[in-house]
Parts: structure tokens; C-alpha cells; sequence
């Protein structure tokens, strides 16, 4: 069995690969891209479909994605993989409950206890800001700013061109703006 320490130098491509060896070579290989990643999936699926629901679909994601992997699926970039994985069964999950959720944009906006009014009232004009945003932008939005992917990763996750991730963020980031701009006038007024 290798050590934590020999895997963290091997390539995702080279993990994924493992998955479909031994049970010791799949366990190990498994362990150590669910290290590399999971942290991001779950904030992926707690951004997209809350809380509550979260820790579950992240276990489906990944159950998914060692099934793939033992199948010997043929993937080019296992990070865009994963997080496509996450975006369809994040999208399936929606679909079945037929609920848009942004209660997650709101706990991370009002995770800090020391908020004062103000700093409430702005969180919920950003949480109505975002909800108001059509869902291809707002989730390559969350994509960009809250799992920190670059337009190419986000690119391959959502599995279109680059130049339409930079449209995507470009408009959200206007249309956000366009929409708090008001209230900001108002103050300095």
C-alpha cells in the first residue's frame, strides 16, 4: 500500500487510473482524490442546492465518479470531470424537488455573527441580486467566485466555450451591478 505522503505526488490522471486496479490500489487512489476535492464538490453543491441536501449528493457524486472510474471511463481532465458530474446531478437533484434553493448564498453571507443591520440588509440585496440572475450565469458565477475555478476549468465543467464562461460572468457581474446600484445612489444622496 502506498503511503499519503507518494500519493500527494501523483497526477489525478494517474489516481483515476488507479481506480480501476486492486480494491487497495481503487481505496487509495479514491482516498486521495476525495482529499483533493471534496472540499470544493461540497461547497459546489451547498452553493447550488443548500445545506441540507448537500452532504448527500456530494456522497452520490463521488459514488458516481468511483464507479466511473472503475468502468475505466476515458477522461481527459478529472477536476472538469468531477465538478460535471456535480453539476448534472446537482441540476437532477432541482429537477426532482422542483425547488430553487439560494438559501447557501445566504448562510455564507451571513456566516460572520457581528453583522451589523446594515451588513444584513446588503447580504439580502445580494442574495435577491443573484436569485434574479438566469441560472447559466449565476451558477458559472458560484463556479468562478465560490469554488475558485478558472474560466477553462469552468469551461470544460460546463462544457462550453471559454468565451461564453467570460460572457456568462461578464453579464451576471453587470446585471448585479445594475441592480445594487440604485440602493447604493440612494445613500450617498
Amino acid at each position: 500500500m502506498k503511503s499519503n505522503n507518494t500519493l500527494k505526488t501523483y497526477s489525478d490522471d494517474e489516481l483515476f487510473t488507479m481506480l480501476g486496479g486492486t480494491k487497495t490500489e481503487s481505496d487509495c487512489g479514491f482516498g486521495e482524490l476525495y482529499r483533493r476535492y471534496s472540499y470544493r464538490i461540497f461547497g459546489y453543491c451547498r452553493r447550488i442546492i443548500g445545506d441540507d441536501k448537500a452532504e448527500d449528493v456530494c456522497q452520490e457524486i463521488f459514488l458516481s465518479f468511483l464507479d466511473h472510474g472503475r468502468k475505466q471511463t476515458t477522461v481527459c481532465n478529472v477536476g472538469s470531470y468531477l465538478f460535471r458530474i456535480a453539476q448534472n446531478k446537482t441540476r437532477r437533484f432541482k429537477r426532482e424537488e422542483t425547488k430553487v434553493a439560494l438559501d447557501e448564498f445566504k448562510e455564507e453571507l451571513y456566516s460572520a455573527e457581528n453583522h451589523n443591520y446594515e451588513q444584513k440588509e446588503l447580504n439580502q440585496l445580494v442574495v435577491n441580486a443573484l436569485a434574479l440572475l438566469p441560472e447559466d450565469q449565476r451558477e458559472t458565477l458560484a463556479l468562478q467566485v465560490y469554488s475558485g475555478m478558472s474560466y477553462k476549468d469552468i469551461a470544460a465543467v460546463r462544457q462550453v466555450p471559454i468565451n461564453t464562461v467570460k460572457s456568462h460572468i461578464l453579464r451576471a457581474k453587470k446585471q448585479i451591478r445594475a441592480i445594487l446600484l440604485p440602493f447604493f445612489q440612494s445613500e450617498s444622496k
